[in-house]
C-alpha cells in the first residue's frame, strides 16, 4: 500500500514538506466553485476559505462569500489583458464571482487573492490579515463528491447527511429549492460556509485512507474540479503544464487541443439542468489542417423560483423563461479562424477577432427556452507554407471544464450530472 501511495504522490512529494508548512507556516486561499453558474474555469467563485497549515496542522482563519465584495469596482492592482476585456466584459475583475471566466487559473489566482486584500482582510483581526497567502486552491461539488468517496459520509448543521452519491444534487440544485438566493443570501452563504467546515473539519481529521484520498483528490485534477496556484516559483514549476495548474496547452508538442468554454449570463442556476455536447475533428489535407469544434447545448427542465433577481442580468429581460449563455471556443495553437456556424432560434456570433492566451477565439451568445437546442461550429485551420512549417498532431482534442478533457483518438463525453 505505500508502494503505491507514493508512486501516486511522486510528482509531488518534492514540495509537500513546505506545503504543508514543515519550515513555516503557509496560508492558502481555498475557493469554492459552483458549477450551477459555469463559468470557464467550471464555476463562479462563490465561496472561500483563508487556511493556513502550521507543521501539517490545518486551522480555518476566515471565510468570506461574494456577499462580502465590493463588487462593480475594479481591481487597482491587476492589469486585465484586451483580448480578455473584449471577451468578458467588464465585469472580469470587478466581480469577483467572475474571476473565473477566463480559462487560466494562474490569473484567476491572482484575481482573487487582490479582491480577498482589498475588501475581506480589512475586516479581519490584525493576525490573520497580515498573512501573505502563499497559493489559491480551488474545488468544486463534483470534486467534493470524490473525496466523500475517502472520508465517509459527513453530517451537516441542518441535519443532512452528505455522500458522495448526493453531494452535487444537494450543493447545486436542493440549497437553491430551500431558500432563494437572490432574496435570502446570508442563509445560502451560512449553508456554505457551514458545509466547508464541516467538510475541513473532517480532512483536518485525517480519518480516512490515505490511498483513497489520493486516489479522489487524482481524479477530481483529471476531471478539471481541482487547481492549485502557488505564488512561490519553487513550488509552482513542480505543476507548470500538470493539468492541476489549470493552464491551456501553448503548443502541439504532446496534442493539439480546442477549448470550449460556457458562461452563464442568467445567473439563474440553470447549469446544474443543462445539457451539452462537444464535437471535434480534425481534416488535414496537402496544404494544411483544419479543427472544427461544435457544441450543442439545451435546457432539460425549467429552475423553480420564479424570474431572475440576479444584478448581473437584470437588463437581460431573461428570468426563467429563457436563458442566456455565452460559448467560447478557443481554438488550436498556431491556427486562424476560419469560420463560424450557427443554428438556433437565437444565436449570434459576438467576436471573432479576438486571440486570447495566443489561440484565435469564437465567441457566440446563445438565448435558450426550455427544451430547445443551440448549436456552434467554429472551424481553425492552419496552412503549411514550407517544410519547416508548424507541426500539428494528426489527433485533435478539446478542453472544457469540468469535464475530463478529450485525448485524442476519439471524442467521448462522460454526461454531467
Amino acid at each position: 500500500m505505500v508502494n503505491q501511495v507514493m508512486q501516486m504522490a511522486a510528482p509531488a512529494i518534492g514540495v509537500v514538506p513546505d506545503l504543508l508548512g514543515a519550515d513555516e507556516p503557509r496560508t492558502y486561499l481555498l475557493v469554492f466553485m459552483n458549477n450551477a453558474e459555469s463559468v470557464g474555469l467550471g464555476g463562479s467563485a462563490a465561496s472561500q476559505t483563508l487556511v493556513t497549515v502550521d507543521g501539517g496542522a490545518f486551522e480555518i482563519a476566515a471565510q468570506g462569500s461574494s456577499g462580502d465584495y465590493l463588487e462593480g469596482t475594479p481591481l487597482e492592482n491587476v492589469d486585465v489583458p484586451e483580448s480578455a476585456e473584449a471577451l468578458y466584459g467588464d465585469f472580469y475583475g470587478s466581480y469577483v464571482n467572475m474571476s473565473s471566466a477566463r480559462p487560466h487559473f494562474p490569473a484567476m489566482a491572482e484575481m482573487v487573492t487582490e479582491f480577498w486584500d482589498r475588501d475581506v482582510a480589512p475586516t479581519l483581526d490584525n493576525a490573520a490579515s497580515s498573512r501573505d497567502i502563499d497559493g489559491v486552491i480551488s474545488i468544486d461539488p463534483i470534486a467534493l463528491g470524490f473525496i466523500l468517496d475517502a472520508t465517509g459520509p459527513i453530517h451537516l448543521a441542518t441535519g443532512d447527511v452528505m455522500t458522495s452519491d448526493n453531494a452535487v444534487d444537494l450543493l447545486l440544485s436542493d440549497v437553491y429549492h430551500r431558500w432563494n438566493a437572490y432574496l435570502e443570501p446570508e442563509i445560502v452563504d451560512g449553508f456554505f460556509a457551514s458545509v466547508a467546515t464541516e467538510v475541513f473539519d473532517k480532512i483536518a481529521s485525517a480519518d480516512f485512507n490515505l490511498q483513497a484520498m489520493l486516489s479522489s483528490v487524482t481524479r477530481g485534477i483529471d476531471n478539471g474540479s481541482i487547481y492549485f496556484h502557488s505564488f512561490h516559483d519553487e513550488v509552482q514549476q513542480h505543476i507548470d503544464g500538470e493539468k492541476v495548474s489549470g493552464v491551456l496547452p501553448t503548443s502541439n508538442e504532446v496534442e493539439s487541443t480546442v477549448g470550449v468554454f460556457f458562461r452563464d449570463e442568467s445567473a439563474s442556476k440553470i447549469d446544474y439542468y443543462m445539457k451539452s455536447n462537444i464535437d471535434v475533428n480534425q481534416t488535414c489535407s496537402a496544404s494544411g489542417s483544419e479543427f472544427r469544434g461544435r457544441h450543442d447545448t439545451a435546457p432539460r427542465h425549467r429552475p423553480r423560483g420564479g424570474g431572475c433577481t440576479a444584478r448581473l442580468c437584470q437588463e437581460c429581460d431573461v428570468g426563467s423563461s429563457q436563458f442566456r449563455t455565452a460559448v467560447y471556443v478557443y481554438g488550436v495553437p498556431g491556427t486562424t479562424l476560419e469560420s463560424v456556424q450557427m443554428d438556433g432560434r437565437e444565436v449570434r456570433l459576438v467576436r471573432d477577432d479576438v486571440v486570447d492566451l495566443d489561440r484565435p477565439v469564437a465567441y457566440f451568445e446563445t438565448y435558450l427556452q426550455p427544451g430547445e437546442i443551440a448549436k456552434v461550429t467554429a472551424t481553425f485551420s492552419v496552412r503549411v507554407t514550407s517544410v519547416r512549417g508548424p507541426a500539428i498532431d494528426a489527433d485533435g482534442a478539446a478542453d472544457h471544464r469540468p469535464r475530463e478533457r478529450l485525448r485524442p483518438g476519439g471524442v467521448t463525453l462522460p454526461s454531467r450530472t
